[in-house]
């Protein structure tokens, strides 16, 4: 996994914050009052596209240029984003900020480098992030969140936890040659930490959103994954973010199987450096005290 340090057009691109429109851009930021860290993604606008005023509004305001983006937010299948420079938007001053659709924005895979590193899919490792989806949170058909609160299905880690799960891998392969690990969440920003835990406002479930730590996910240091043999799924007793007690990896009522799953999870976890969470069978972590960040995906 390539190390490259960030390119000089993200810090020109995190200047930008200076524009007469950047209120529309903003991350959201915490009711609570909590702090956001004010981090962006560099990416690009990749073909002329309608601009709003908000992350729902159905009336587009222009046409803005194709270019080289600073992406602060995504909400309502829309990413909030602003331009160096500034640009026509039919008004008196010029525009350099709103909101665009999602499938008209991309960044590259080192756009988060160093700090985090993108994870590539492989023969042993998918890539299905649960919060890219419009499901989550779901009981019984019936679901919490009904969009994405990621714009895109990637998996960033810390450098030490994106080298823990080459580790871990290796030591699933070397296990069976059959079995692959399946990644379900990887890095969180804060914002979308907050937004849960407005959902779901238990810490056992979702780490509570206090600054300056928040949590592992919102560090780059946590992973939810799950076991696949021959690219179908392991029985672990209980769905992923499944919030009762059969979560719980030493629950007694899951069946013989699915305890045995858990334990070759938790072994190849444990064998590549990483720590356990047993209110969660899926959760993991490696110690580390990288700071939490706001990068919208």
């Amino acid at each position: 996994m390539s190390r490259i340090a960030i390119a000089c057009t993200f810090i020109a691109l995190t200047a930008c914050s200076t524009s007469v429109e950047r209120g529309a851009a903003k991350a959201p930021s915490a009711e609570a009052g909590i702090a956001l860290p004010n981090d962006v993604t560099p990416g690009a606008l990749l073909r002329e596209s309608e601009l709003f005023s908000d992350a729902q509004g159905g009336n587009a305001r222009c046409i803005a240029p194709s270019g080289q983006i600073a992406i602060r937010a995504f909400r309502h299948h829309r990413y909030a984003v602003e331009w160096i420079t500034p640009f026509n938007c039919g008004g008196s001053v010029p525009a350099t900020s709103g909101w665009v659709n999602e499938s008209d924005v991309d960044y590259a895979g080192a756009a988060l480098e160093p700090l985090l590193i993108l994870v590539t899919p492989s023969s042993s490792l998918s890539i299905n992030m649960a919060y890219a989806s419009n499901k989550i949170f779901c009981d019984s058909g019936a679901c919490k969140i009904t969009e994405p609160l990621y714009g895109k299905n990637r998996c960033y880690l810390a450098p030490e936890a994106a080298l823990a799960l080459e580790r871990a891998q290796v030591a699933a392969v070397r296990t069976d040659r059959g079995l692959s690990l399946k990644l379900l969440d990887c890095y969180r920003p804060v914002a979308v930490q907050i937004e849960m835990f407005k959902q779901v406002n238990d810490p056992v479930w979702v780490a509570r959103p206090a600054a300056p730590r928040f949590g592992g996910h919102n560090r780059g240091i946590a992973v939810d994954l799950t076991l696949e043999r021959d690219g179908l799924p392991l029985d672990m007793g209980g769905s992923f973010d499944a919030f009762s007690a059969v979560s719980q990896y030493d629950y007694p009522a899951v069946s013989a199987t699915a305890k045995r799953n858990r334990t070759l999870l938790r072994e190849i976890m444990i064998a590549a450096g990483f720590k356990t969470y047993d209110a969660e069978w899926w959760h993991f972590y490696v110690p580390g005290e990288t700071r939490a960040m706001g990068f919208p995906l």
